[in-house]
């Protein structure tokens, strides 16, 4: 009797092999067959990886992966999961730091707001799925490994379907105490499994989805590095002319002499700092006039933008690309108080008489010639006079 059960037992679970790995080999030829002559993305990770696992006919990259990396319209991504018609991509960096909102609906909150009004501006479209621009999935983080995963936090806004949640740096999932504190923003988006050009999925040969072809600085993407007069900067807005930041802070300076002097303008001492003795190091005549927000920070990266003002050389304010990776005075204001962005990467408010790194940002003439590089931070956009 018990050998008759344990030989019914054997069938059943050899049967359930059979049926679960028989539909893998299934799912992944006919992902081959579709892909046959046309060498999709999907083609190439199915013959790099076996670190694979299925939830619900989507495939995830589960654990510490490290051949899961895509270059796409200027930044790192890594691969969170495909299926046969796209696949999710996690920008391997933050992109900006900002409050999440008032409450903790994500239909609701700033950060939908701003990457729907300025990420997804910035971003190859034609290659992006509609409306799947969000912040990272509680759930999915889940699927990928969690703690476990490839995704390195540095205390993150993310999802629980409609609600916001922290990811801190330990890995952990938390409630914030307020959705007015500042963190920062990492996107998650869907491509459509489309041509696959070159590279192996890793982070020195990343897969590359688009070809581009740069000969002049408006070719370039929000996210690119470039070198001009022997610095690199890194690109932040792209309307024609570029608009880029220093990567390097040029020293400390104060904002002005005046605590009560805490706006950007011809009266301001760092504002003439940078635009009569920086100015003269970058030759003039290819840097344009620009508008640099110079507002409050209430309740909405579009705050800063009810003080305006055009010059040459400004500060990067919150809502910028990238500010989370400067360590000094923005442009941002409360009160009389400056924003500041401290070492680890939290803002901090201070007096205008302070003394804090300066990473300088201007806006060059989109039409300069591009002499050589290919935009990463390696190998910079070389940018011709």
């Amino acid at each position: 009797m018990i050998r008759r059960i344990f030989v019914f037992v054997s069938i059943i679970f050899l049967s359930f092999m059979v049926c679960f790995y028989g539909y893998k080999l299934i799912y992944f030829y006919n992902l081959e067959q579709k892909g046959e002559g046309i060498p999709t993305l999907t083609n190439q990770i199915i013959t790099r990886t076996n670190k694979l696992v299925s939830v619900n006919d989507e495939y995830y990259f589960k654990g510490n992966a490290n051949n899961n990396y895509v270059y796409f319209s200027g930044m790192y991504y890594r691969i969170i999961s495909f299926n046969d018609f796209n696949i999710t991509l996690i920008c391997d960096e933050d992109v900006t730091k900002l409050k999440y909102g008032s409450n903790e609906s994500y239909k609701e909150s700033d950060i939908k707001k701003w990457l729907d009004d300025i990420y997804k501006k910035n971003i190859n479209n034609k290659l992006v799925i509609d409306n799947s621009i969000t912040l990272l999935n509680k759930d999915i983080y889940q699927n990928i490994g969690g703690i476990d995963s490839f995704i390195e936090s540095t205390n993150i806004w993310i999802l629980d379907n409609d609600k916001g949640l922290v990811l801190s740096e330990d890995g952990s999932i938390n409630v914030p105490e307020s959705y007015n504190y500042y963190l920062n923003v990492r996107p998650v988006i869907k491509v459509k499994n489309i041509n696959y050009i070159n590279g192996n999925g890793t982070i020195d040969n990343p897969y590359i989805l688009e070809s581009k072809e740069v000969k002049k600085l408006n070719d370039v993407y929000v996210g690119n590095y470039i070198t001009y007069k022997d610095k690199t900067y890194r690109v932040i807005n792209n309307d024609g002319n570029i608009k880029v930041v220093s990567t390097e802070n040029i020293g400390n300076h104060i904002y002005s002499t005046s605590t009560n002097n805490y706006k950007y303008s011809s009266k301001n001492d760092l504002y003439y700092y940078l635009n009569t003795t920086y100015l003269t190091s970058l030759n003039k005549d290819n840097i344009v006039l620009s508008n640099w927000n110079n507002g409050p920070y209430n309740t909405s990266y579009k705050d800063v933008k009810s003080y305006t003002m055009s010059t040459y050389v400004g500060l990067l304010s919150i809502g910028d690309y990238f500010i989370n990776n400067i360590e000094g005075y923005t442009l941002s204001k409360s009160g009389n108080y400056i924003y500041t962005i401290k070492e680890d990467g939290n803002l901090f408010i201070v007096s205008p008489k302070a003394s804090y790194p300066i990473y300088p940002s201007f806006t060059l003439k989109g039409d300069l010639k591009i002499n050589n590089g290919d935009g990463t931070i390696d190998f910079p956009y070389e940018v011709g006079e």
